[in-house]
């Protein structure tokens, strides 16, 4: 973040602004970040903050998206040449790059534009071209313009830490997901027990390709989502008021600016609105946090269906139910007894977990009493966030000031 700290404080340390102020604004942006809000960052840009935050992923990516393009017929040793030349164009690109901006050779870039973007995109479709296979080179463009597209808007939006803070909140409110699971799951169990034992649903759930079966399940799920952002929307189209400056060190008090929320005179005309991507960044974190408990019991259900399975279908059914012999993953022995888990049982308890999914995430946004527990839950965090923001931009708004002054 220090990159990002270059670019945000208004007049920079050079220019006399107070050095533990500057690291109280560099801790706070760190802290929307862990909090799943980076959109609160001031001047938050693709080249100067999301990207740069994406390097180590998308050189990862970059490096498999090279080592898939060579052909499994070619020699290993033109893999591995393949491989070592890019790698060596990469390094000396990122060099060569760091030393015009007057940077360290191997710093971690301060910002990330088409150069480096287009080394990403088109640098392993030229490898396709050098091996001989002109065909895949655009299908390969397209694989990482997808790849480049999903680890920005990740890295954006924050998803991973978001993943991490809604996993630990599951885990201090295992109430809500209980709660959940009571009201629903006997009625959802109810209505998907004809799936269980229909020969029909075995055998189209088995007999086509893991690309197709797992473009189903990824289709569920997407509609799982658009079904909590729905839900989300309406609850918070007006987000909590965060007014008064006692209110705001409240909030605050837990904190990187605590300190300077207790000794700051707090102006509320320093602190602009929202912007679009701030009130969406906040949509984004509700959706996402409910998702995750609903996910949470999603895979509860899962490891019921399986065990339901297991215990309830013997392979000899599971023949008769798809029509041909089973594909066994393990067995384990009860009693002397073989069970057997199999690969026709793990895909119709996958099929039938995500189809529970999408039951939960209709109740989750129907339901008042979890809806209520879990929206006061979420606000209680946005309005920290909120106070968070506007200590943070009376800071900037004071550093400006200086600068100001200064001149």
């Amino acid at each position: 973040m220090a990159g990002v700290t270059d670019r945000m404080l208004v007049g920079g340390g050079d220019r006399g602004v107070d050095a533990r102020t500057e690291s109280t604004v560099a801790e706070t942006e760190r802290w929307f970040v862990r909090q799943g809000l980076p959109h609160f960052i001031a001047e938050y840009t693709a080249t100067g903050n999301v990207l740069p935050r994406s390097v180590p992923v998308l050189a990862l990516a970059f490096l498999f998206s090279v080592t898939t393009t060579v052909s499994p017929a070619r020699p290993l040793s033109q893999t591995l040449l393949a491989v070592l030349g890019t790698f060596l164009v990469l390094v000396g690109v990122w060099a060569a790059v760091n030393l015009a901006r007057g940077r360290p050779p191997l710093a971690r870039p301060a910002t990330v534009g088409p150069v480096e973007v287009g080394v990403f995109l088109f640098v392993p479709a030229v490898i396709d071209l050098l091996v001989g296979t002109p065909e895949a080179a655009v299908a390969t463009v397209l694989v990482n313009a997808a790849q480049l597209a999903a680890i920005y808007y990740a890295t954006s939006y924050g998803l991973l830490p978001m993943a991490v803070w809604s996993v630990v909140q599951v885990g201090r409110r295992v109430d809500l997901a209980r709660r959940l699971v009571v009201r629903t799951f006997p009625l959802l169990l109810l209505a998907v027990t004809f799936l269980i034992f229909n020969a029909t649903a075995w055998d189209s759930l088995t007999s086509t390709s893991v690309l197709r079966y797992l473009l189903l399940l990824l289709l569920f799920l997407a509609v799982t989502l658009l079904t909590l952002y729905r839900g989300v929307t309406g609850e918070f189209e007006r987000l909590p008021a965060v007014d008064t400056p006692e209110e705001i060190r409240d909030l605050a008090a837990n904190s990187p600016v605590a300190d300077i929320a207790s000794t700051t005179e707090l102006r509320p005309d320093a602190v602009p609105p929202l912007s679009p991507a701030e009130r969406r960044n906040v949509l984004v974190m509700a959706t996402f946090t409910t998702f995750v408990y609903v996910m949470g019991v999603t895979l509860g259900v899962l490891g019921f269906f399986l065990l339901f399975g297991v215990l309830a279908i013997p392979t000899d059914v599971i023949v008769e139910l798809v029509g041909r012999p089973t594909t066994p993953l393990f067995t384990v022995t009860l009693s002397r007894e073989p069970i057997t888990v199999t690969g026709e049982l793990v895909r119709i308890s996958g099929f039938l977990s995500v189809f529970s999914a999408l039951y939960f995430a209709v109740h989750a946004i129907t339901d008042r009493t979890f809806r209520e527990g879990l929206d006061n839950h979420i606000a209680g965090r946005v309005r920290a966030a909120l106070a968070v923001r506007a200590v943070y931009w009376n800071v900037r708004d004071r550093q400006q000031d200086s600068v100001d002054d200064a001149r």
